[in-house]
């Protein structure tokens, strides 16, 4: 899968056109990321940290001898759950849903400004999307 963009002050003319499938889905948010950061663009690099946290959060896994080693005072090192793309695509999803809820109560609540920015958030979030 080829870039979106030739050189990171350029703007984005193509911007995200293609599909993911959720192989590839974790490796192009962080790449997204790192552009967004450059592009100074407040919405994606919000939402993708979001994301990032949210997917790294779902492998976690609790340690069998709790937080700590008590012979040596500092966490456990555990493996991590590796998550199907059908994880992924629910986490980004749950992302997706809990925007669109959060704009419709903003807009209730007579918030349009932040109504408009979980919009622009989750403009961002569908690009994600599969197919």
């Amino acid at each position: 899968m080829g870039r979106v963009y030739d050189v990171w002050w350029q703007p984005v003319t193509d911007q995200h056109t293609h599909r993911h499938d959720g192989a590839d889905l974790r490796a192009q948010l962080s790449a997204d990321l790192t552009v967004a950061m450059k592009r100074r663009d407040r919405a994606a690099v919000s939402v993708i940290r979001t994301v990032l946290a949210s997917i790294a959060n779902s492998e976690a896994v609790d340690s069998p001898d709790g937080p700590y080693d008590p012979a040596i005072g500092l966490a456990n090192d555990v493996p991590r759950r590796v998550l199907a793309e059908s994880d992924l695509v629910a986490i980004l999803d749950e992302e997706i849903d809990r925007h669109r809820a959060g704009a419709a109560a903003a807009e209730a609540a007579g918030r349009p400004d932040r109504a408009e920015h979980l919009r622009a958030e989750l403009d961002v979030l569908k690009r994600y999307r599969p197919g």
